[in-house]
């Protein structure tokens, strides 16, 4: 018996493990320190990182927390001019939180920040800052 794609659960599939592309440097760290998916890293590169379930997110956190949005729940962003993390919610019903405030305008990210998203906790760990950068 063949399976459809449309009859695998989506909390079920399995994925590659999300990274920066092969041409970005990582710049920090995502950790899932409690929910599912408890113990794993996402690579955070420069620019741009949306948070979601869906494959295609830089930052997919398809562990099983059904209560993530598949595509843009958050976007992580890194700005290689300015050595500066921040954290703003996406598009979505969902909200996000960091250290247990909510996200409602785009907030400056300084490392060992707690991540609220669903119900998954991640720690955000910094690489780069003023006195090591990539550039």
């Amino acid at each position: 018996m063949e399976i459809e794609p449309h009859d695998v659960d989506e909390a079920t599939r399995l994925v590659a493990p999300s990274r920066a592309t092969d041409h970005d440097p990582v710049v920090g760290w995502l950790v899932v320190i409690a929910g599912p998916g408890r113990g794993r890293s996402l690579e955070i590169g420069p620019g741009v990182n949306n948070i979601g379930r869906a494959v295609g997110q830089k930052l997919c956190l398809n562990f099983g927390d059904l209560q993530i949005s598949r595509e843009a729940h958050a976007a992580l962003i890194y700005d290689p001019r300015s050595h500066r993390f921040f954290l703003k919610n996406g598009e979505v019903r969902s909200l996000t939180y960091v250290d247990d405030e909510v996200v409602l305008a785009p907030i400056e990210l300084k490392g060992g920040e707690t991540i609220g998203i669903g119900d998954t906790r991640l720690r955000f760990v910094r690489l780069c800052d003023a006195d090591f950068n990539w550039s």
